[in-house]
């Protein structure tokens, strides 16, 4: 037997090296040999990472003659449509991003879709998507970013596939009996098969329509676990088969393309059976090849840290889940104070939350995304708001995330008009790009920014007003206060080690005041912010 699979798994390799991908899981090696020699190794800590996150599609069309290969609905006119960026446009604006002060970007998924223009429709799991450039184009995204020092983050989706199945009853409402179910006719020229071609058989899917009920994660049946999400079909991820799958495909995509790390979408809508087997498989091949901090960020889409956290760290002895989560709680908090004005209280109470995970500075920070609307939505012509919660994003514990036209002041509401086409709009001179790439060097420059804990000063209880805390490692402190109200703000803040006594400096600008034994008196202009450090 063992002989007999040796010629299977050497044509896989050179199948792989060739660019040519399979199209059933028995192709592929348990653990393929990478296609360079020597991979990209591991950050030393990804807490000192700043990621900048890319929407492919809507960034840069780096190559006009990929836009309408594979199964693309390529339409500038279309907000839904595709609109011509991929990894040659991102390649081509390396500087760009390097010039922010971004060590990582963040790539919507690179999988081949079915006609989705964001990625989360994947058709084809082992090929790269065709539309975007295909595996070469990304190939060599990923070794000029790593030239560059960035690191690449690919999205990955285990969840569902593309809407390529279809209920005979004509119905999608959800049906915990089932609903009998086909694959739409390939002769039709409207839907394709999926691949592997293991993903051709029904057993794979729930088919019980429709998520209903988008939070009953402790239900049994979940329907928000074992539903469609939004029409595409749902892998049955709780069959060993499924499993094993998925372990395989990212296991082939890291092989293939170097990359360094994975943001997971809809984490939640798998049962944790699931994650407790392929986040431990993923990371143990990625250390065997060289990559032994490979990092695994989820989206849990919840407002609770008592929920979110469970998802990170070692529980009962058991291997790591995921190395971190996108911080929806702190996002919610963020919106709270700084959009809609409650008090800084309810950012401190998130500080109180940090012991619930194993290392919430792991957890990726952000308050843009392509599923919210902008932070300027809101408050449009409002610059002042959005560079005082930058700040708080890059002096605040965890991985900030930079959703990318942020620093271009975008202001697009919800999806998709929050998925704006950059293409033209890169203006390194914008205001906003300069206060990013001048946040980003503090925080490479004061390392308390990056590995220190938290640890709260004052916090305004009621309406806005101040809010202050300090990032502390060792005897190095950095003071970070902010002032969330849209008149100026006068306080004392509470000093101690250190910091009492000192002249402290603003990071971010030539103000120096004198702190006295217990407090120092500070002054912040509407939205100000000062990181000061000891003189």
């Amino acid at each position: 037997m063992r002989r007999a699979l040796v010629p299977l798994l050497l044509a896989s390799l050179v199948a792989a090296r060739a660019g040519d991908p399979p199209t059933s899981l028995e192709e592929i090696p348990e653990e393929p040999l990478p296609y360079l020699s020597a991979v990209q190794p591991s950050p030393t800590d990804w807490r000192d990472e700043s990621i900048y996150f890319v929407f492919t599609d809507r960034f840069s069309n780096g190559d006009p003659a990929n836009d309408r290969r594979g199964h693309s609905n390529f339409d500038l006119a279309d907000p839904r449509g595709c609109h011509g960026g991929d990894w040659k446009g991102i390649e081509k604006k390396l500087d760009y991003i390097a010039g922010l002060g971004a060590t990582a970007i963040w790539v919507t998924p690179v999988l081949q879709n079915w006609r989705a223009y964001h990625g989360y429709a994947t058709c084809n799991f082992l090929e790269l998507e065709p539309r975007l450039g295909g595996l070469e184009d990304f190939r060599s995204l990923v070794e000029a970013a790593h030239k560059k020092g960035i690191r690449v983050i690919a999205d990955i989706v285990c969840n569902h596939e593309a809407d390529l199945i279809y209920y005979k009853d004509g119905t999608t409402e959800y049906r915990e009996s089932g609903h009998e179910a086909g694959f739409y006719a390939k002769d039709k020229g409207e839907r394709v098969l999926p691949i592997p071609v293991e993903f051709q058989d029904l057993s794979f899917f729930h088919n019980f329509g429709n998520i209903d009920r988008w939070d009953d994660l402790d239900a049994k049946p979940s329907h928000s676990q074992t539903g469609d999400f939004n029409g595409n079909d749902d892998f049955k991820t709780e069959r060993p088969e499924v499993r094993a799958a998925m372990v395989k495909i990212y296991r082939y995509l890291i092989a293939r393309t170097d990359v360094d790390g994975f943001r997971v979408d809809t984490v939640k809508h798998v049962e944790r059976g699931f994650w407790e087997v392929f986040c431990p498989a993923i990371r143990s091949y990625a250390a065997k090849i060289g990559k032994k901090r490979f990092f695994l960020f989820g989206e849990g889409w919840m407002g609770e840290d008592e929920r979110v956290a469970p998802y990170t760290g070692t529980r009962g002895g058991k291997e790591f889940l995921f190395d971190g989560m996108l911080h929806f709680p702190l996002y919610y908090a963020i919106k709270d104070v700084f959009q809609d004005g409650k008090a800084p209280s309810r950012i401190a109470q998130e500080f109180e939350k940090a012991r619930l995970y194993e290392d919430d500075a792991l957890n990726v920070t952000f308050f843009d995304n392509h599923d919210m609307p902008r932070f300027l939505h809101g408050h449009p012509e409002d610059l002042e708001r959005l560079e005082c919660v930058l700040g708080f994003l890059y002096a605040m514990r965890g991985i900030p995330c930079l959703y990318y036209g942020t620093e271009q002041g975008f202001k697009g509401g919800k999806d998709p008009e929050n998925r704006e086409d950059m293409f033209e709009r890169f203006d390194e001179s914008h205001r906003l790009y300069a206060r990013v790439a001048k946040l980003n060097r503090l925080r490479r420059e004061l390392e308390p920014l990056r590995r220190g804990k938290v640890v709260p000063r004052y916090a305004e209880k009621e309406g806005p007003g101040l809010l202050a805390f300090s990032r502390v490692l060792g005897d190095d402190e950095v003071l970070v206060v902010l002032n969330t109200a849209p008149d100026a703000k006068h306080g004392k803040i509470p000093v101690e080690g250190k910091l009492a006594g000192a002249k402290l400096e603003d990071g971010l600008g030539a103000e120096v005041v004198q702190a006295g034994v217990n407090e120092v008196e500070v002054s912040l202009p509407r939205f100000g912010l000062r990181i000061y450090r000891r003189k």
